[in-house]
């Protein structure tokens, strides 16, 4: 059975992909920053027993306990968007692994949105 493009199923896939790399992610930065799970659950005010899930990629994990997470963490939301968008459009090739810049790359990407709609305004003449 293949998944169609846009279909439930495949935003559902994608969904859980992101929380999957999310999860590891998360992780990542807590034990780089020397954070057990029981500081990091406290800090975020949500149990242990869920930042474990949260960090093993569990799809039933809320997106927004993603984002106070990472929050929590200091890290950009940005990279989780990004994620969505890359797992979207897998055919431009952007490596899933690499968010050590992502704080450049939403900064970038915000110049460029702003430049657009400005030129697009200038062109239209609103």
């Amino acid at each position: 059975m293949s998944i169609e493009r846009g279909s439930r199923e495949e935003k559902s896939a994608i969904l859980a992909e992101v929380k999957f790399f999310s999860g590891r992610r998360l992780e990542g930065r807590r034990r780089l920053l020397r954070i057990t799970q029981e500081q990091f659950a406290s800090q975020v005010g949500i149990g242990v027993r869920w930042i474990r899930e949260i960090e093993a990629g569990n799809p039933n994990a809320r997106i927004d306990d993603h984002i106070r997470c990472a929050e929590e963490l200091g890290l950009p939301t940005t990279y989780l968007f990004m994620l969505m968008l890359a797992l979207e459009n897998r055919g431009i090739g952007i490596p899933l692994h690499s968010y050590d810049h992502m704080v450049d790359l939403e900064r970038i990407c915000l110049q460029a949105v702003a430049d657009y709609i400005k030129n697009s305004n200038l062109r239209r003449g609103d």
